[in-house]
């Protein structure tokens, strides 16, 4: 029963997937579709992405093409790392662009994350600043009273 309620409350906030990519030979590439196994779980449950962190421990560079898109493509410099967010994808192709040298296989990390826009979660304005400071002259009526709201 506890764990239903995380996964729940995980389902609710988004979700994160590791894909480890393997050996891949120079200028060779890799896709992960809508129907892949290391995609299909998001897609299915949140129809995008939108989030994407690779990590690159390889020689090589590497560019990344969401949605097969040549004009949605970024590269990740040999042992560096990027993080691409508030772009959606349902899509990913990694490619190899390094002319002789092989990528070993875990050598690349990615992963693809969804997470609710802040746009759609609560937000609470602040209050303007003479609001929040309490006036000079507290009457003995009011000392007592912990509900500042009496104040504005």
């Amino acid at each position: 029963m506890k764990y239903d309620r995380i996964r729940a409350e995980s389902e609710r906030k988004g979700i994160k997937r590791r894909i480890s990519l393997p050996a891949l030979n120079a200028t060779l590439h890799k896709q992960y579709d809508s129907t892949s196994d290391e995609l299909s779980l998001g897609i299915s449950h949140y129809g995008i992405y939108n989030l994407m962190e690779i990590i690159n421990r390889s020689d090589c560079d590497v560019k990344i093409e969401l949605d097969f898109n040549p004009n949605k493509y970024y590269i990740c410099p040999s042992t560096g790392s990027i993080s691409i967010d508030e772009e959606t994808y349902q899509s990913v192709q990694i490619e190899n662009l390094a002319a002789a040298t092989n990528i070993t296989a875990d050598d690349v990390t990615i992963f693809c994350s969804y997470e609710m826009s802040l746009e759609r979660e609560r937000v609470v304005p602040p209050r303007p600043l003479r609001d929040r400071i309490p006036p000079k002259y507290v009457s003995k009526k009011l000392k007592n009273v912990t509900n500042i709201s009496r104040w504005m």
